[in-house]
């Protein structure tokens, strides 16, 4: 087969053709990757983002006992855990107290001092106790409408001075039970007066604690007629369950021309009286069937043998 040379054209070899694979290819790889890249910075965000799901909370099975665990829940948390990196210093530093503030004390203080003093209690003798009206008015709803309607003095009438000075005391809280010492029974009959005058029946039951003191057979009556007068019922009961008990002072008692001029406590005492005799009687009676039902017994075994 013969090859005809084309007109025109030589017979010289040409180049061959390199064939050059496009820019477009790479470029759309490299953007395929920076999507992929960026889907899934996208899906981690969400993670992180997306709560987890929750489990239901295991039950721990305590070992210890009921006084462990008590003592536990007693004793005081242990220490914050501190890092080492951390800058934080461990101090162990405890103040003692609830360190309120002193209120009671600095008004005392004012007081001795006539500081600030807008008040007065006026007593028998021309007796005058600075006070404050504000303190006067906190502790009693008497004595704040007193102020109200006739100014910064209060007078209390008839009354010795220490029996003014024990309600200003027991107002600024100076006073107590174990700390209430009045010279004489009619200081504190006076002090007990004032103070169911004036609404203050927590310093009148301070008082009663003074009446159930060195009660004798002359005396208690009247006590008697004071809680009565003063609303003071279990002290009341108090001293005629002591009559009852001793049968002695109630004989004497029930003669006396002070019960004698108080109806409703004669009768109250002879009541007690009869009631008593009943179960003393009762009480006999009682020990005689024990004993006779003891005594009986031997008999019945010697006639057995």
């Amino acid at each position: 087969m013969v090859l005809k040379k084309p007109a025109g054209k030589n017979w010289a070899k040409e180049p061959a053709k390199v064939e050059e694979e496009p820019e477009e290819d790479e470029e759309e790889d490299e953007e395929e990757e920076e999507e992929e890249e960026d889907q899934e910075e996208e899906e981690e965000e969400e993670q992180a983002v997306a709560p987890s799901p929750k489990k239901s909370p295991k039950r721990l099975v305590s070992k210890t006992s009921p006084s462990e665990a008590a003592a536990l829940a007693n004793s005081p948390p242990p220490p914050p855990k501190r890092s080492a990196t951390s800058s934080l210093l461990q101090v162990d530093y405890i103040v003692a107290g609830g360190l309120h503030a002193p209120l009671a004390e600095g008004l005392v203080q004012l007081r001795r001092k006539l500081h600030r003093c807008d008040a007065a209690i006026l007593a028998a003798g021309g007796a005058r106790i600075p006070v404050h009206a504000v303190v006067l008015a906190s502790q009693s709803p008497v004595l704040d409408r007193k102020l109200e309607e006739g100014g910064p003095e209060v007078d209390l009438g008839a009354v010795s001075h220490d029996a003014a000075h024990y309600i200003v005391r027991w107002i600024y809280g100076e006073i107590g039970v174990d700390t209430y010492s009045p010279a004489n029974p009619k200081v504190n009959e006076e002090v007990l007066r004032l103070a169911s005058e004036l609404g203050l029946p927590m310093l009148a039951q301070i008082c009663s604690t003074r009446l159930a003191m060195d009660v004798s057979i002359k005396n208690v009556v009247d006590r008697i007629r004071l809680c009565e007068a003063f609303g003071l019922p279990e002290l009341r009961a108090a001293l005629v369950t002591a009559l009852v008990e001793d049968r002695h002072a109630l004989d004497a008692v029930a003669r006396d021309d002070a019960t004698l001029s108080h109806p409703a406590l004669m009768r109250e005492l002879l009541a007690a009286l009869a009631s008593k005799a009943i179960e003393e009687q009762q009480h006999v009676e009682t020990e005689a069937v024990k004993e006779a039902v003891g005594g009986s017994r031997p008999l019945k075994q010697q006639r057995v043998s």
